[in-house]
């Protein structure tokens, strides 16, 4: 069995053959999605996706209108400490 790496060493895929392939490690494990380093099989540092990039930016702006709503309550009701 030999697992197929993508350009950050990372098993993308499975296959009985090498043929065809460039970058290849002959294993008996199942080591899809891991990345081989240095002759180890270690879990792969994923990256964040489109989605987690969106909630970390709503996330942000979620707390930016909790402060905006403290301001505004405080100016409104004329309190001098937020």
């Amino acid at each position: 069995m030999y697992a197929i790496l993508n350009e950050r060493n990372i098993c993308v895929m499975l296959s009985s053959t090498k043929d065809g392939y460039r970058n290849f490690v002959e294993t008996n494990m199942d080591v899809l999605g891991k990345q081989y380093i240095d002759g180890e099989w270690v879990d792969a540092q994923s990256e964040p996706t489109q989605l987690d990039r969106i909630e970390e930016q709503l996330n942000a702006l979620s707390a930016e209108s909790v402060t905006v709503e403290k301001l505004e309550a405080a100016i409104t009701e004329g309190v001098n400490e937020v």
